[in-house]
């Protein structure tokens, strides 16, 4: 699919959480994320009203740096590829 956005998975789990909620053998909804998972079940959780939100591992800093750190050479991306890289983070940043 190349139409897929973040917004996308936020949309899915909170309707997921929308058909608990309405599910009468249910009490409450309680949502947990790990990762980015945990950004995806903050806002999802939000949107649909879930009862509690946990947050597992959720990264606590910014996605550009958390690219970065990833993509860093020598461990993953060769220097050419570091700079060409860092030159979209730096548009997507901006």
């Amino acid at each position: 699919m190349t139409d897929l956005r973040f917004e996308m998975y936020v949309d899915d789990a909170a309707e997921w959480i929308s058909q608990l909620r309405a599910d009468p053998r249910f009490s409450r909804v309680i949502v947990a994320g790990h990762s980015e998972g945990s950004l995806i079940g903050m806002l999802s959780a939000n949107k649909a009203h879930a009862n509690a939100f946990v947050s597992i591992a959720g990264v606590a800093h910014r996605a550009s740096d958390v690219l970065r750190d990833q993509l860093a050479p020598p461990d993953q991306l060769v220097p050419s590829l570091w700079e060409a890289s860092d030159t979209i983070v730096k548009a997507l940043e901006s």
